[in-house]
């Protein structure tokens, strides 16, 4: 079966791409390393629901979140809404990574190496 992949806007309008947390963890490895890769991340659902999402926003990190997904998981279904669930968290770190620190976390995911945080 084809992950999910919802594309959307959020409420000011930004793009987001979000994929059921299970999709996610297969295809990053842990949640310290997609959201260390993204600056932070968007959570859908609460735990313990099997319908938990994980997203995230801005053109870039959407579109750098589903070529992820495809490269790991394959060719996914591509839904133009919001996840079923409700938006519970939407954090970021103190900061964004610098291209280098990116290319680095992105070998990671690729190797399936795990990053602590």
């Amino acid at each position: 079966m084809r992950p999910l992949v919802y594309v959307f806007r959020d409420a000011r309008g930004a793009a987001c791409s979000a994929a059921s947390g299970r999709d996610v963890l297969a295809a990053f490895g842990s949640l310290a390393l997609f959201t260390a890769y993204f600056g932070g991340e968007m959570t859908f659902g609460w735990p313990p629901s099997e319908n938990l999402f994980v997203g995230v926003w801005g053109n870039r990190n959407a579109s750098r979140f589903r070529r992820i997904l495809r490269e790991r998981l394959g060719d996914q279904e591509i839904v133009h809404r919001p996840p079923p669930e409700r938006l519970v968290v939407a954090s970021t770190i103190w900061r964004r990574p610098t291209t280098p620190e990116r290319l680095e976390l992105e070998h990671r995911i690729k190797q399936g190496v795990a990053v602590k945080g």
